[in-house]
């Protein structure tokens, strides 16, 4: 596992935090969401949006797990991303999402296309010795 810091820990508690209070404005700014059909479709893909982004986010942090964890920790992010893309075009069927919502799936799939990417080159250069057999 690497290294950090306290002052490191301390520093990514802050920005979770930060984030965290990002997400929990943007949730409440939905209730004043007006009534008409595209205020209404916002307000249900708060949730989806807000697991979008903290998905990406999480993602930048992989390289904090355990290398044995990492995998499935990919695996997780990406049924998440496959669950609340899904939400999100259903709520704006049979239009696509509006371009704001596209980002963040967009973020979301490369930030799991690089997790991935990054996992496969790591394991491509990893040349712990075996014994012989």
């Amino acid at each position: 596992m690497p290294a950090f810091t306290s002052e490191q820990s301390n520093v990514d508690a802050l920005t979770w935090q930060a984030l965290l209070g990002k997400w929990v404005e943007f949730a409440q700014a939905s209730v004043a969401m007006p009534k008409t059909d595209s205020g209404q479709r916002f307000k249900a893909a708060v949730p989806a949006i807000i697991t979008l982004h903290a998905v990406a986010c999480a993602l930048a942090e992989l390289g904090t797990l355990e290398p044995v964890e990492q995998p499935l920790a990919i695996d997780r992010a990406a049924y998440l991303l496959n669950r609340h893309a899904a939400e999100l075009r259903a709520i704006w069927q049979p239009e696509p999402p509006p371009p704001g919502v596209q980002e963040i799936i967009d973020d979301a799939t490369a930030a799991i296309t690089h997790a991935r990417q990054t996992l496969n080159a790591s394991a491509s250069t990893d040349h712990t010795p075996t014994e012989p057999q």
